[in-house]
């Protein structure tokens, strides 16, 4: 359903006719939520029973859908679609056209004549009618405000939708628009400085409107308007933005002196010169054609008249594009420049000057600080002039580049799309490398390849580096390309490796051969390899099976994929995993972490401390260091937790698995805080954790799921050292991180260590809260230690026999016996 207030007051798909509720489902649709005592005092005051009024209505409406009032909490509202919201969020939007559309009249015109106060009644000395419906004065207010301010809106978007064709030069539609807003009833009068505006667009179109606008300016305001349709048509054409320092320089041109301004198609030179204040002259091939708004239209012209006539200028004479001037033309201006005339020229061309001049200036891509009033529009236009203005227009920026490309070859265009595809990307800078690559993958000559380089330079589109100016945006426009666009991919793939040439492979699909198969494999390996190193294993795990499913499995790499699975936090899936895979030393690392990550702590000490009897790789006996450090720590025998965490931590840094060692590092740093003094051994240096918990944040960089763990680790930490603030900061931390990452684990393991400091605050509501969502998140991971636990304080919370028994089957099947030892005692002590 739809409700229709715009000339109208109707629901569409509906039966429902009578105004009254039509109208107060309106007034809730437009103001939002309100309380009965409210609406029976705007609807219904004047009724016997006024709540019974009120209730009727409402009936009335629920017959037509249960669901289209509803009451939260004592308040009435109504979700229905509203044509009137719809108008205001187009408007938000700068949907203008929408906007237009959807307005089909006043608001509430259908109510005219129809509403009445108990004022109006007594005035009159008459009876209310029985069409009539009896209102509060604050409900014609309303409406009458509504109506004002929609029309008001509508205006305005005539106005914008008229600015937007009037820098396309399309004035007569622009002057027509602007009339049918200002022709709209409801309105506000004008205000000052709207008169300007308006003025200016109806002069642009010879609308004889703008006379009439002109004298209300000047009656109402005091304002004078003033202006001709020429002047008019430069301003609205373009916005100019920037080219300050440019037009204070050009500004400052004298008479007699010459200045050239020169630059690539786009690059806004006619721009410039139209916002200067002088003779403009516009390309012919008539002779003089170019100079006939400046010589006698009925006298013949010879070259001496024209150069007198020009002489005698008293501003500037602007030349747009010295290269499409008619000959006569060019040569008298030549000539005006041979005898030092004292007259000012400014000319435009695309190339350097062609006649001694005074001052040059080469326009070039706008600054980034021309764009401040603009956010975002330096990334998505690259200060490219001509991006720039489809930009304000509402243009596509695709289309822009469509039309810059139109004049350039395809070798041009083959290879704009080649270095636009190449990068560099967000975390890869452009390597010198990487024009070879193009050149090889386009089959270029040096002389040809560095020639439609320079081309393209000259464009502005590409800096001297062979860098692509707003990539995002070339990007977009490259894979509209079709055929160009896969086949330029694909060779680029073709010849690169690692992450590169995955991406690149990604994109050319649908050109695959048979030969293809063997290197997107490898290079979709490679970059699995790299996404887990740098910590962003959930992507890895989506490299891993796309390639696995492009290739119908011709590309599996199990171990890999339960790497990635375990880094991610899906600690029973990697398992799962590697349950499949040849028993190695590596298969046999990840599968002691997987079990201590799983609750099973006497089988995966088993494993790690066999790994450690054998002489293998490093980052084996690493990990084989990291389960049992972590299982001593869990046993409080910190001495030997030390020993084998400081291991691990030299190890992965030998073998580069810096995530890994940051990870040991906070696991040190609770170590250290749980050491009794003095140390064990009083020839061993005590822990300093602020230093390894500081190196361990430095060293996770921003890989979420690490940093979610590093928080619960700090937030730790803080709790055995009675910080409690802190604490409930770090782990609210690790639970925006872990939602960052998607790491159910992480954010498991934070809602129980939150549940656990509540408890000891004696914040019972929220204690609760957190044990549930514990529970939620550990048993959607897997994490079957945490699950038990959380299950546990919950039943002790709740006084529960029955879910300690839960938890104690949990923590037998893992054979986990200091949990079950603890939840024993907690059993015992329930039951009394």
């Amino acid at each position: 359903m739809k409700l229709l207030a715009l000339g109208t007051l109707r629901l569409e798909s509906s039966g429902l006719t009578a105004p009254l509720p039509l109208l107060l489902l309106t007034y809730l649709a437009e103001r939002g939520a309100q309380s009965r005592a409210t609406l029976t005092q705007l609807f219904f005051a004047g009724n016997t029973d006024p709540s019974d009024g009120l209730s009727s209505v409402l009936r009335k409406l629920r017959d037509e859908d249960p669901a289209l009032v509803q009451d939260r909490g004592g308040l009435l509202e109504t979700n229905v679609a509203f044509d009137v919201t719809e108008l205001e969020a187009a408007q938000t939007a700068r949907r203008y056209d929408t906007v237009v559309q959807l307005y089909s009249g006043a608001f509430l015109l259908r109510l005219d004549g129809l509403l009445v106060t108990a004022h109006d009644l007594g005035a009159h000395g008459r009876k209310k009618r029985k069409s009539e419906i009896l209102v509060s004065p604050d409900v014609l207010d309303w409406i009458d405000t509504t109506r004002s301010g929609t029309a008001d809106r509508v205006r305005e978007a005539h106005v914008r939708l008229a600015e937007r064709h009037a820098e396309r030069g399309e004035f007569d539609v622009a002057a027509t628009l602007v009339e049918r807003g200002l022709d709209l009833s409801g309105t506000n009068a004008l205000e000052g400085a709207q008169y300007g505006r308006y003025h200016r667009l109806l002069l642009a179109g010879g609308n004889p409107r703008a006379g009439i606008l002109q004298r209300e300016a000047r009656v109402d305001f005091d304002l004078v308007l003033s202006g001709d349709r020429d002047a008019a048509r430069a301003q609205l054409r373009t916005t100019l933005r920037g080219r300050r320092r440019e037009r204070a320089a050009l500004r400052g041109v004298r008479r007699g002196q010459w200045a050239w301004v020169t630059g690539t198609a786009g690059m806004g030179k006619s721009l410039l010169l139209a916002h200067l204040d002088g003779y403009a002259l516009a390309p012919g091939t008539a002779p003089y054609s170019s100079l006939s708004a400046l010589l006698d239209p009925d006298g013949a012209q010879d070259a001496a008249q024209v150069v007198s006539r020009l002489a005698q200028l008293n501003r500037p004479l602007l030349i747009d594009d010295w290269d499409h001037l008619d000959d006569l033309t060019r040569a008298a201006l030549v000539h005006l420049r041979d005898v030092r005339a004292p007259t000012a020229v400014v000319i435009a061309s695309r190339g350097p000057p062609e006649v001694p001049v005074d001052l040059t200036l080469t326009l070039r891509p706008l600054e980034p600080e021309e764009l401040r009033d603009l956010p975002g529009a330096y990334a998505t236009t690259g200060g490219l002039p001509f991006l720039v203005d489809a930009l304000t227009r509402g243009e596509p920026l695709t289309h822009a580049l469509h039309a810059r490309f139109a004049g350039l070859s395809d070798a041009c265009l083959e290879m704009y799309a080649a270095l636009t595809l190449l990068g560099p990307g967000s975390d890869r800078p452009r390597q010198v490398t990487d024009l070879a690559v193009v050149r090889d993958a386009l089959h270029l000559r040096p002389e040809d390849f560095a020639s439609t380089l320079q081309r393209l330079i000259a464009t502005g589109l590409v800096e001297p580096g062979g860098t692509v100016r707003a990539r995002a945006t070339a990007l977009a426009f490259v894979e509209t390309l079709g055929a160009m666009y896969l086949t330029v991919a694909l060779r680029l793939a073709r010849r690169l490796e690692g992450r590169g040439a995955h991406e690149l492979y990604v994109r050319a699909r649908p050109l695959w051969t048979g030969h293809d198969h063997g290197a997107l494999c490898a290079a979709s390996l490679a970059w699995a390899d790299e996404l887990i190193a740098r910590g962003y294993a959930r992507q890895a795990v989506e490299v891993l099976l796309e390639a696995q499913h492009a290739l119908h499995d011709g590309c599996a790499a199990p171990l890999r994929l339960a790497q990635a699975y375990e880094r991610k936090g899906e600690y029973a899936h990697a398992w799962d995993l590697t349950a499949r895979l040849a028993d190695t030393p590596e298969v046999q690392a990840l599968q002691a972490v997987l079990e201590w990550r799983l609750g099973q702590p006497d089988a995966a000490r088993r494993r790690a401390g066999a790994l450690l009897g054998q002489p293998l790789p490093k980052e084996v006996r690493a990990e084989a260091r990291y389960v049992l450090g972590n299982l001593d720590a869990e046993c409080a025998d910190f001495g030997s937790a030390r020993s084998h965490l400081e291991g691990a931590a030299f190890l992965f840094g030998l073998v580069g698995r810096t995530l890994r060692r940051a990870e040991v590092l906070s696991d040190l740093a609770i170590v250290a805080v749980c050491t009794p003094e003095p140390p064990p051994d009083p020839g061993t240096a005590r822990l300093d954790p602020d230093r390894l918990w500081t190196e361990a944040v430095a060293l996770a960089g921003e890989d979420a799921l690490l940093r979610s763990r590093l928080h619960n680790n700090q937030g730790r930490w803080s709790m055995l050292n009675g910080k409690y603030g802190d604490a409930e900061r770090s782990f609210l931390s690790a639970l925006d991180e872990a939602d960052r990452s998607g790491a159910r684990d992480s954010a498991a393991k934070a809602w129980l260590n939150l549940g656990l400091l509540y408890h000891h605050l004696k914040r019972v509501s929220e204690e609760r809260a957190a044990f549930e969502s514990a529970l939620l998140q550990a048993r959607a991971s897997g994490e079957r230690v945490t699950e038990a636990t959380a299950l546990a304080n919950l039943a002790e919370l709740d006084g529960q026999p029955a879910g300690l028994e839960e938890a104690l089957d949990i923590v037998r099947e893992l054979q986990h016996a200091e949990l079950e030892a603890e939840f024993t005692g907690m059993l015992e002590q329930l039951r009394g």
